[in-house]
């Protein structure tokens, strides 16, 4: 008697159990295949979201070089950055004068003027030149602009000014005194050339 016969041979309540049983195992199995199917799809997906991080990366650089090669260079300072001279002396001597010469056309008047100590930033040497100024306001304002605005720039980096009139009645500016520190970029090679004159 073959299985197959035994099983139909069988009362009911076995049939039944049986069946149940077949049915169970065949739902395990289709889970068992849906869950396979699923993990295979995430396996996938992950990976495709890995490439496609990575060629975001590598598109992020290729951007950047293409960047950094179109990118203008940046060109040499000019020379009207610097102030003129050939040696320190000479470049103090052109900055007092300049100082003088603003004054001048501005309608101020230097009462003294005196060499600032030399600064170092960045390789670069700073000479500078320590004045006394004194006139109207507009006088001191427009000297002061003048040596900030027209090359070779100045930088103030000290300054006091004080009132030394009262206001005038009749509405016009009262004098100012101004005790001001200003400072200008050397030439390199000029600094060189006085570093080479010193004994």
């Amino acid at each position: 008697m073959t299985l197959t016969t035994r099983i139909l041979n069988a009362p009911a309540a076995v049939r039944r159990t049986l069946a149940i049983a077949i049915a169970a195992l065949l739902v395990l199995i289709v889970l068992w295949l849906i869950l396979l199917a699923f993990e295979v799809l995430y396996a996938a997906r992950d990976d495709v979201q890995g490439k496609r991080e990575t060629l975001g990366q590598l598109n992020a650089i290729i951007a950047l070089a293409k960047s950094v090669q179109t990118e203008p260079k940046s060109e040499a300072p000019n020379s009207q950055d610097f102030l003129a001279g050939e040696n320190e002396a000479i470049v103090r001597s052109n900055l007092q004068a300049r100082l003088n010469n603003a004054a001048r056309t501005s309608g101020a008047v230097v009462m003294s003027a005196g060499n600032a100590p030399a600064l170092v930033e960045d390789g670069i040497t700073y000479l500078g030149v320590r004045a006394n100024l004194t006139g109207p306001f507009e006088g001191v304002h427009n000297t002061i602009l003048e040596l900030e605005t027209t090359p070779p720039l100045l930088f103030v980096r000290e300054a006091t000014i004080r009132r030394v009139t009262a206001q005038p009645a009749n509405g016009s500016s009262s004098d100012l005194f101004a005790e001001v520190t200003f400072y200008g970029a050397m030439r390199t090679d000029a600094a060189s050339s006085n570093q080479d004159t010193k004994p």
